[in-house]
């Protein structure tokens, strides 16, 4: 699967690519919402996954503008899981949260999910 992760961290980016590396997918980074969109305009992903809080466009804002792309989303955050925070990101059309701190396990699940409905909606 390809794709791109957003965050302003570098070693969180660092540790993103190299554990969705190993298990085969590959994988773009952006510093920023602002580098993401640039890079989207080049290459093809199947998955974003974005921070939501940096510099340039945060996360909202650069979710807001790929609304359109039906690209699913998956964001890092260390804001809470409350249902405010929930209503709001399901209306940008993240289909999941990986709470910061996370494992790369809880990471691998989400992607694995995001993986096998791309691959139920191709079948359909």
């Amino acid at each position: 699967m390809d794709i791109i992760v957003v965050d302003d961290d570098a070693e969180v980016r660092g540790l993103l690519c190299e554990v969705l590396n190993s298990k085969g997918h590959n994988v773009i980074v952006a510093e920023n919402g602002k580098r993401a969109i640039d890079l989207l305009s080049i290459y093809k992903v199947d998955l974003i996954i974005t921070d939501i809080i940096m510099p340039e466009i945060e996360g909202i804002e650069f979710m807001l503008r790929l609304r359109q792309s039906n690209i699913p989303v998956i964001s890092i955050s260390a804001l809470s899981k409350e249902s405010v925070v929930m209503e709001i990101m399901a209306s940008l059309g993240i289909i999941g949260l990986l709470q910061k701190p996370f494992t790369n396990n809880d990471l691998l699940l989400l992607v694995d999910n995001v993986k096998s409905g791309l691959k139920n909606k191709k079948v359909a």
